[in-house]
């Protein structure tokens, strides 16, 4: 009986492995199979299929090309990788382009509401939804080209929004030139009155875009603090930071001459102008310095590019405080040489024309006294 037992037992054992190698010659056959199979649910397009549908061809190209990888000693294995990889490709560029086009239904991330502009997430529930499948599939197969893509599309909308602002608000010249304050934005032929300049509601905009836009970056990548999410934010801050201190430094690009040929009134203006202009910069300041630091309060030292918004933030204040402390200046030097000479109509003021200007501006600059002391304290530090 023994020797019929261990014939039994070796020949069970060989149709154990007969039906395993067939298995496996099965499974080896289909992932040959897997492009052909997969084709017409990646050519017709993500849009025209379910996104499940499309996943699942996606994670079934996946499945075989890592089983070629680990197999290489197969005949062909090769050809079949290329041909994953081709497909798998272009089904990745098409996740790339639906994720574009639902950040494209995104609106601004700012409304004006009760007179004031308010920050607001524009990514509405259904449209995270769909965007959280897109970029969990692709962060699965290590594509990061939708954090640049993330970026890319809400800047070009948040340069839309500032563009359209400095347009509304008079200050966009011919050829998208930003106007300077002291070529007419700000009237010099009468005395300047804190907080009538338009900046004031450009600044107050974008801060507010700003606030608006890291509501949605969090909505959109909830819990992803990985390098290439926090560049994606930092390039976002970067650009809002510099459309500003483009448009805020223009009020001192005024040369040294051209100050000196002006007039006491227009230096009581432009000293005045530029205080309110500090003013407003540092009152908000920290929130900015916030945004600049990715929202940690202190600014990251880990990669450069989070440190550029940062570093163009401290060259904007301190550019707007020399400024502040050189129209002080000017406005002195001003007054000793006896700037602004008289004309027919001004003959008749009981005040040299040069007093009454000052007067105005010293009235005025009571009420930037601590805003003043601020700036003199960064001066001189």
């Amino acid at each position: 009986m023994r020797p019929i037992q261990d014939a039994t037992e070796h020949l069970s054992r060989a149709k154990r492995n007969i039906t395993l190698a067939v298995v496996e010659i099965e499974r080896t056959h289909e992932y040959f199979r897997i492009s052909s199979m997969c084709y017409d649910v990646i050519n017709a397009g993500i849009k025209s299929r379910s996104y499940t549908e499309f996943f699942d061809a996606m994670e079934r190209l996946s499945s075989a090309r890592k089983f070629f990888i680990a197999h290489r000693e197969i005949k062909s294995s090769g050809t079949a990788i290329m041909n994953i990889d081709q497909l798998l490709k272009r089904a990745l560029n098409m996740c790339l382009a639906e994720m574009q086009s639902l950040l494209e239904l995104c609106g601004d991330s700012v409304e004006f509401t009760e007179g004031a502009y308010q920050g607001v997430n524009p990514m509405e529930d259904e449209i995270a939804e769909s965007f959280h499948e897109l970029s969990t599939t692709l962060n699965n197969n290590n594509e990061m080209g939708y954090f640049e893509a993330y970026s890319t599309v809400r800047i070009d909308n948040i340069r839309k929004q500032l563009d359209s602002s400095l347009r509304h608000l008079g200050l966009a010249g011919t050829g998208g030139k930003v106007l300077l304050a002291m070529d007419g934005i700000a009237p010099m032929n009468v005395p300047y009155v804190p907080g009538s300049h338009p900046l004031q509601q450009y600044y107050t905009l974008a801060v507010e875009i700003l606030a608006g836009e890291e509501l949605m970056w969090a909505f959109a990548f909830p819990n992803d603090s990985s390098e290439e999410n926090l560049t994606c934010f930092a390039n976002i801050v970067h650009f809002v930071v510099s459309e500003l201190a483009q448009v805020l430094t223009a009020v001192s690009r005024d040369s040294k001459e051209s100050a000196k040929r002006a007039g006491v009134l227009s230096q009581s203006n432009a000293l005045l102008l530029r205080l309110d202009l500090m003013d407003l910069l540092l009152s908000r300041y920290d929130e900015l310095k916030e945004h600049a630091a990715l929202g940690n309060g202190q600014p990251n030292t880990g990669a450069a590019d989070h440190n550029r918004a940062y570093a163009e933030l401290l060259q904007l204040r301190s550019q707007l405080v020399e400024t502040s402390m050189g129209s002080a200046t000017d406005m002195l030097e001003g007054v000793i040489l006896g700037m602004g000479p008289l004309s027919s109509a001004q003959d008749t003021c009981d005040l040299h024309p040069v007093t009454g200007h000052v007067l105005h501006c010293a009235k005025e600059l009571a009420t930037f006294k601590s805003v003043y002391g601020r700036v003199y304290i960064i001066f001189v530090s």
